[in-house]
């Protein structure tokens, strides 16, 4: 018959000491602490010029927490003053102070999912300063959160996080632990653990006997009692209750109808049963004066057990107005029940919506870091970018630029080797030339006037064939820095030496385009070679009087025309004679070709090499 007792009973004393602790805990605070100044003093200091923001958002919790009992409305407008304030000159200790309270007003108002909005917001900023009190009373109003939305395991955790961090060095935190363990062993209670929940309470009326905490000792025993009275220990739970009632302040009507109602239920399980009515009528009395329909129907259902083991006829119509009152509690509990239900999906759900902007928070700032790397590795370059993007693709540029550095420094060796083979063989041979020739001359009695000063003529031509050689080998080491200009420049000077002292004039048509890729040096050598053989055969064979040099740059690269008016050529190679077989195989070297036709009158060549 009284085995839905328990439950309710302990459900509501949970509900009660919830609340005890909601009138404690915010004795700890430090915007708290500045509560004892009078109310004119806090306005007037407010009002204050060159006060501080922190000091000025101190005063304004303390106000708002003045007019928490009185002016609710005026209360929580000063507190959220003083959280703007906060928020704006970068508070973060009067900030979280602020949202702390404020969760603490919502809560008290029931709008769950916002106080637990606010109260892990300060949770968070209380974390970042390492503030141990303050993290303390935001996991504790957590915890009272959990436990009002029935959620327990949470609201174990939060509790458990609480005491961890309350110091418990002054007597308010003392106090503030002495709460906490209540309230943790409600929870316990909750979970069906009874043994921690009665170790906790037993802590608990000792701490509280010690500080003379009077006003949360009576629902201490009560709790206790409740719990001996569960675990088979009817003389404990028996001391317990009258312990409390000893320690029950006159005007607590609700303490005073838990107990009675608990010395009662002892009564009923060890007699005698007269005892059991006269408590259970005390409880039912102080139940109907607040007005405690649950009180009611607990004290009844005790009255009703009472009267039925007496034997009394009153018995029915007791049990008759008991069960009347327990479907109205019921159908109220099933209504509480579902809001409860519908405050925890809301939290759920504002919880899920936090997590998805977190989680987009956290992708847009990862997309901005990514945006910034690529950034910085783009101004870094194409081969850092690569390598920091993908350190395959980075190897592979790696790879192909050493080879292509290899190739460019081989090709560049070949070139000095061959220029150096170059000025070996030919003006090598000239400088033979000039040291036999010099040495025939050394027999003056050998030649005549006429043949010294033939050979040296000769000698002459001879020295100058060598100093260009050895200019012409000089510049080619330098063709890979050079640009098409610079060679145009030199293939003039080299006309304007060889052509006019042999009588022939000579023309010169260009057309360069800088936005077309230039050849390399090996084929711009190669061409001014083919160009100086060409003027040679020129002056030797072709007894011209005017020479056209007409340089074009295309895409695919250059070309180069010289073009005569003399006595002309077939094309077949002279007997003994290598030109025109060198030009062409100079221009294939390169990947180019060499072409010739005769004119009328004249004679050009034509030579194409790619870029």
């Amino acid at each position: 018959m009284f085995s839905g007792f328990k439950k309710d009973y302990s459900l509501l004393l949970n509900g009660g000491l919830l609340a005890l602790a909601l009138l404690l805990l915010p004795l700890a605070g430090r915007a708290q602490r500045l509560s004892g100044i009078p109310a004119d003093t806090v306005l007037a200091r407010l009002r204050r010029p060159g006060l501080p923001d922190s000091v000025r958002a101190d005063y304004l919790v303390s106000y708002g927490l003045r007019q928490r009992g009185s002016n609710r409305p005026l209360a929580l407008r000063y507190v959220q003053q003083a959280k703007r304030l906060a928020r704006q000159r970068q508070l973060p200790r009067q900030l979280a102070t602020a949202l702390r309270i404020l969760g603490g007003f919502e809560m008290e108002t029931g709008q769950l999912p916002a106080a637990q909005r606010h109260l892990e917001e300060s949770l968070r900023l209380y974390t970042a300063l390492h503030d141990q009190d303050g993290l303390a009373q935001s996991y504790n109003d957590l915890g009272n959160v959990a436990a009002s939305l029935s959620d327990y395991p949470r609201a174990l955790r939060y509790y458990q996080q609480a005491l961890r961090r309350n110091p418990e060095r002054t007597a308010i935190d003392q106090n503030n632990a002495a709460v906490l363990r209540y309230n943790l062993a409600g929870v316990y209670g909750e979970l069906h653990q009874p043994r921690p929940a009665m170790q906790l309470l037993r802590r608990v009326v000792a701490q509280c006997q010690r500080l003379h905490i009077d006003n949360l000792l009576p629902g201490a025993l009560a709790s206790l009692g409740t719990f001996q009275l569960a675990a088979g220990q009817p003389d404990s739970a028996r001391r317990s209750f009258r312990q409390g009632l000893a320690q029950l302040p006159p005007a607590n009507l609700l303490g005073g109808a838990l107990l009675h109602t608990g010395l009662a239920q002892v009564a009923l399980k060890t007699g005698p049963p007269a005892e059991a009515l006269r408590e259970a009528q005390l409880a039912l009395r102080q139940a109907r004066q607040l007005e405690d329909a649950a009180l009611q129907a607990d004290a009844l259902q005790a009255v009703a057990e009472a009267l039925r083991q007496l034997r009394r006829p009153e018995a029915y119509d007791s049990l008759h107005r008991y069960l009347a009152l327990h479907d109205t509690i019921v159908q109220q509990e099933r209504a509480e029940a579902v809001l409860t239900a519908q405050a925890r999906f809301d939290s759920r759900e504002q919880q899920a919506q936090i997590l998805a902007l977190q989680q987009r928070n956290r992708l847009a700032a990862q997309a901005q870091e990514l945006a910034r790397l690529r950034t910085r590795q783009e101004r870094a370059g194409l081969g850092t970018l690569a390598l920091l993007v993908l350190a395959g693709a980075g190897g592979v540029v790696w790879q192909y630029r050493r080879r292509q550095a290899a190739r460019l420094a081989a090709e560049a060796t070949a070139l000095r080797q061959r220029l150096a083979a170059d000025l070996h063989d030919d003006v090598g041979n000239l400088l033979t030339q000039l040291n036999l020739q010099s040495g025939l001359l050394s027999e003056p009695h050998a030649y005549s006037p006429a043949q010294v000063a033939a050979r040296l003529e000769t000698l002459a031509a001879t020295a100058r064939r060598a100093a260009q050689q050895m200019s012409d080998v000089v510049w080619g080491l330098g063709a890979a820095q050079r640009t098409l200009p610079e060679l145009l420049a030199h293939m003039r000077d080299h006309a304007q030496e060889v052509l006019p002292p042999a009588g022939v004039d000579v023309e010169f048509a260009t057309a360069l385009d800088p936005t077309c890729p230039a050849p390399g040096a090996e084929a711009q050598q190669q061409l001014y070679l083919i160009y100086k053989e060409a003027l040679h055969n020129v002056v030797k064979h072709a007894r011209a009087t005017l020479v056209q040099v007409n340089l074009q740059q295309t895409p695919a690269g250059l070309v180069l025309s010289v073009a005569d008016d003399g006595r002309g050529h077939d094309g077949a190679a002279r007997p003994n004679g290598q030109g025109l077989v060198n030009m062409q195989t100079r221009a294939a070297a390169v990947g180019g070709r060499a072409a010739y036709r005769a004119l009328a009158p004249g004679f050009e060549v034509r030579v194409e090499v790619p870029a």
